[in-house]
C-alpha cells in the first residue's frame, strides 16, 4: 500500500450525526489493517473521550486527542502532552472577560467552567459517546464515565493562575459566528494556535505550535512513516493542519468548502459511509 497510516477526525467525520460509526467504515478500517495500514484518531475530544472510541473499534495505534495536545497509547500511557503558559491562560482569560464572552478549558479529562449553561450541559455523557449502535459497551461506558468529571469554579481567572496542566480552551458565544474573535486572538499574541470544529460557531484555542498537523508529525517521526506515506481524514478547520500535512488530505462532503479547498481529495458525507468510501480509495 502507498499509505501506511491514516489519521482520522471524529465528529463529522468517523462519527454520524447521530454519533455513531457506520459499519461500512469499520469494514474499510479491518481491511486497510489487516492489510498492516495503522488507524489514528486524530480529534480535538478528550483524551479518555479518544480512547473510548478506540476500544470499541479495537484499534491499536496510538491515539491524539485536544486537537494535537495529547498524544498516548492504547492503554492511556502518555506519549506527549502540551500546556499552556501560565502568562497565556491570564492574558486569555482577561480578554474574554473584556469582551463578554464564556470560556472553559480542559484540564486532563476534566471540564473546568465558570458556571452551568447551554455550552457544558451533560457534557459527561456528550463526552464519553453511548456507541450503542456502533458496539460500545454500555457497563464499560459507565467505567469511562466515572472518570470524567466537570468542575464549576465561579472565579476560573484566579484558578488558572495556579495551572500549568490545561491544554484546550473553548470559547463560546450567542454570536454564533466567532471569526471576528479570531482575529482579536490572532493579534492579542502569538502564543495561540486557534481553530474550529463547528465552522467558527465556536473555537478552539491550543498553545503555539500545537496543532492535529504538529501531533501527527511528531508521531509519524517516531513511528517511523514518512508524511508521504500518510493519509488525513477530517471535516473541519481543526482538521486543516493535517490534511495539508499529510501525504493525502481528505476532506469529507459535509466540510465547509473553505476546508475543501485545502484538501486534495473530497470523499462522501458522514452520513453517507464517507471515512470507509476514502479508505477503500486509498487501498
Amino acid at each position: 500500500m502507498k499509505y501506511l497510516l491514516i489519521a482520522i477526525d471524529l465528529d463529522g467525520t468517523l462519527l454520524s450525526n447521530e454519533k455513531e460509526v457506520d459499519d461500512y467504515s469499520i469494514k474499510a478500517i479491518r481491511e486497510f489493517e489487516k492489510r498492516g495500514g495503522q488507524v489514528v484518531i486524530c480529534s480535538g475530544r478528550t483524551p479518555l473521550a479518544t480512547k473510548w472510541i478506540a476500544e470499541t473499534l479495537e484499534l491499536k495505534s496510538p491515539i491524539i486527542s485536544l486537537n494535537g495536545a495529547v498524544t498516548h497509547n492504547r492503554s492511556g500511557s502518555l506519549i506527549e502532552k502540551k500546556t499552556f503558559s501560565e502568562e497565556s491562560l491570564d492574558t486569555f482569560s482577561l480578554f474574554c472577560s473584556n469582551e463578554n464572552v464564556y470560556f472553559h478549558v480542559y484540564d486532563g479529562n476534566s471540564l473546568i467552567i465558570p458556571e452551568e449553561n447551554v455550552w457544558n450541559e451533560n457534557w459527561i455523557e456528550k463526552n464519553i459517546l453511548s456507541l450503542q449502535k456502533t458496539g460500545g459497551s454500555q457497563l464499560l461506558r459507565e467505567e469511562f464515565m466515572k472518570e470524567c468529571h466537570v468542575k464549576v469554579i465561579p472565579h476560573i481567572a484566579e484558578w488558572l493562575r495556579e495551572r500549568k496542566s490545561i491544554s484546550k480552551i473553548a470559547v463560546f458565544s450567542e454570536q454564533n459566528n466567532l471569526r471576528h474573535l479570531k482575529r482579536k486572538v490572532e493579534k492579542l499574541s502569538g502564543e495561540y494556535e486557534i481553530a474550529s470544529s463547528m465552522n467558527y460557531m465556536n473555537l478552539e484555542i491550543s498553545p503555539r505550535g500545537t496543532t492535529k498537523g504538529t501531533a501527527l508529525e511528531t508521531l509519524a517521526s517516531r513511528l517511523g512513516i514518512p508524511m508521504d506515506q500518510i493519509a488525513a481524514i477530517g471535516d473541519n478547520f481543526n482538521d486543516i493542519s493535517m490534511l495539508q500535512c499529510a501525504g493525502r488530505g481528505i476532506a469529507m462532503g459535509n466540510a465547509p468548502d473553505e476546508v475543501k479547498s485545502m484538501a486534495d481529495q473530497i470523499t462522501a458525507s458522514n452520513e453517507e459511509n464517507g471515512v470507509g468510501k476514502a479508505i477503500y480509495s486509498l487501498i
